[in-house]
């Protein structure tokens, strides 16, 4: 394996721990490096396999609070619209000819960002008060109550609701943001480690030449990217995606590799490593991952990685639990 990815760190970071295994059988005392001024010993290495792990883990626990959060604004976003388009119903029946017809407010887009989806809820909600205050219209009791049973003040909470929603949402991407940089700062001190490691081996080792034709890279070797394959995912209750992929035939291939993060839009700096299995292996890959709750969703590729740590992506296949 080699650093290619946030997704490869963990298997480099494997290979690196199996290899000091080796080293420490065949050479005494143990080796020991030196990283960043501090001394390094393979359970030293080992807590930070252990400390990426959690921070991968929290970065999709961050990505979850996201989904939610993002889900709670469109649920409040489409409870809102619909009682804007009531009440502007109302108006078209009662209010059409007086002065309070021109301020009649139109809705918005469901895909409106924030400021363009509120300001007409901020109209509806001013403008339901004055109409309460008018003289009734005939026929129409007042305060004015929609058919769903909302009055001015409810309408005015749903509104308040879901300014708080968004606030929610903000917080959550700045704990993304938060949880990515302290990936980072681990993945900086994993690098330093194991590229002061293959500066180390072939010194400690040199009585051992198995060793050094077996230390692990950090970076892949010259040669071709290997075909990439294609992918298609289904959900398997209870919670389970089901993904399958054509069949590898290219030679000089190691591993396939399943990659992915919660949420439904693909983005390569937030995946991880799910599963991987050989090449000849049959062609699927049955997980659970990002789909602990009902309505989650998680986003997955399938890579294909050669001998020489070169790798190519598959299409991106989202897979829904259902809510």
């Amino acid at each position: 394996m080699a650093i290619t990815s946030n997704a490869s760190y963990i298997p480099t970071v494997d290979e690196f721990l199996g290899h000091w295994i080796n080293v420490n059988s065949a050479i005494s005392p143990p080796l020991t490096l030196t990283v960043n001024d501090a001394s390094m010993e393979r359970s030293g290495f080992l807590s930070i396999r252990a400390a990426l792990v959690g921070a991968d883990q929290d970065i999709q626990d961050k990505l979850n609070d996201i989904e939610i959060a993002r889900a709670d604004i469109e649920i409040k976003k489409t409870e809102l619209l619909r009682e804007l388009n009531l009440f502007t119903g109302l108006m078209d029946s009662y209010y059409v000819g007086t002065k309070f017809f021109p301020a009649r407010p139109g809705a918005p887009s469901i895909s409106d960002g924030r400021e363009a989806f509120t300001k007409p809820l901020y109209d509806v909600k001013s403008l339901w008060l004055k109409l309460d205050a008018a003289p009734a219209r005939p026929g129409l009791a007042l305060p004015i109550v929609l058919s769903d049973g909302a009055t001015q003040n409810a309408f005015g909470n749903k509104i308040v609701a879901l300014e708080e929603a968004y606030i929610e949402a903000a917080s959550a991407d700045q704990d993304l943001r938060l949880a990515r940089e302290v990936r980072s700062r681990i993945q900086l001190v994993a690098y330093a480690t194991m590229k002061v490691y293959r500066q180390a081996v072939p010194t400690m080792c040199s009585a051992h030449p198995a060793l050094l034709a077996t230390l692990p890279r950090l970076s892949p070797e010259p040669g071709a990217t290997p075909d990439a394959v294609t992918a298609s995912s289904v959900f398997e209750a209870p919670d389970k995606a089901k993904v399958v992929h054509s069949a590898v035939t290219q030679s000089g291939i190691k591993k396939v590799q399943l990659r992915g993060h919660v949420g439904t839009k693909w983005d390569e700096e937030l995946a991880v490593t799910i599963a991987e299995h050989a090449p000849g292996d049959a062609p699927e890959f049955i997980t659970s991952f990002g789909l602990t709750q009902p309505g989650a969703s998680v986003v997955m590729k399938v890579y294909v990685i050669s001998d020489t740590d070169n790798e190519a992506g598959s299409n991106a296949v989202v897979t829904t639990r259902p809510g």
